[in-house]
């Protein structure tokens, strides 16, 4: 059951994260703010790209998105109301 539920969300993230994406390249809006990692981390990557990086960001870049959620525990926490009240 737990799998399935897995499997399940999985699925529903990565289908949402790759709908937000898809948004903000329709707009040209790097708001996850790719530029910035690639800047930190690839600077020579960077310079070649960021004069044109909207148009690069909403035409050609791939973005691969995996989704891996592991849940450890079901069930649910239940507290009796009868406790909590006040005399």
């Amino acid at each position: 059951m737990i799998i399935l539920l897995q499997k399940s969300l999985n699925k529903d993230l990565a289908n949402l994260m790759q709908q937000t994406f898809q948004t903000t390249k329709q707009a040209k809006c790097d708001a996850f703010r790719l530029s910035d990692y690639l800047d930190w981390r690839y600077p020579k990557a960077w310079e070649q790209l960021q004069h044109h990086w909207n148009e690069y960001y909403a035409e050609q870049l791939k973005i691969d998105i995996d989704v891996d959620i592991a849940l450890n525990l079901s069930g649910n926490y239940y507290r009796s109301s009868e406790r909590y009240k006040k005399n």
